[in-house]
């Protein structure tokens, strides 16, 4: 599994399927990694900003007080107008496609505030080794300039995907989760991911 936007919690959905797991990768740049949280999983993290960017050169990130709403993108204080800005910082960028062992890797989990297309761009030809995606998609324009839900769907249905679930917890006109499953997954992995999130 890749989760990008992790903060050291696991998704929920897979906690009775800790078993079917047996590599996690994790990104996240501001918060460091617990690498003793799961002891049966080879489990790396990065504090990196995952990037579609090809020179790999450090960008700014901005934090925010509420960390949760943190993004490369400035937050629209139309969406947002409570939103404070503590600081912003320089990072570097890593693409998933530079990871020389990213085919082992069959699901990609993203939380990125505005960032999620970029990471899905970020793995290249690599696309086609993912077998299932849950990605964080935007309704509404919460951070200047991040793509919109409609362009994160195109995207994956052109490669391939198909839409399996919509697992907000309750409606949020805002942003929501989808969860995405790759026509060319055995079915044996489709029917995993329809019954780790009850689909």
């Amino acid at each position: 599994m890749i989760d990008v936007g992790y903060t050291g919690s696991f998704n929920q959905y897979w906690i009775c399927y800790f078993h079917h797991i047996s590599h996690l990768i994790t990104f996240n740049p501001i918060h460091v990694g617990n690498k003793y949280q799961f002891p049966h999983m080879a489990h790396s993290h990065y504090e990196l900003i995952v990037s579609d960017r090809r020179d790999y050169k450090p960008i700014p990130f901005n934090v925010y007080e509420d960390e949760s709403q943190s993004s490369v993108f400035a937050v629209n204080p139309k969406e947002l107008p409570s939103s404070q800005l503590d600081c912003t910082i320089e990072i570097e960028t890593v693409r998933l496609d530079s990871f020389e062992d990213i085919s082992q890797y069959n699901f990609l989990q993203t939380d990125a505030q505005g960032s999620d297309l970029a990471i899905l761009l970020s793995l290249g030809e690599h696309i086609d080794h993912i077998w299932g995606i849950q990605v964080e998609v935007l309704f509404k324009e919460l951070y200047i300039g991040a793509p919109l839900l409609d362009q994160v769907h195109s995207f994956l249905v052109k490669h391939g995907f198909f839409l399996v679930k919509d697992i907000n917890m309750k409606p949020n006109p805002q942003f929501g989760d989808y969860v995405y499953i790759n026509t060319a997954a055995p079915q044996a992995y489709i029917d995993l991911i329809k019954k780790v999130y009850n689909a």
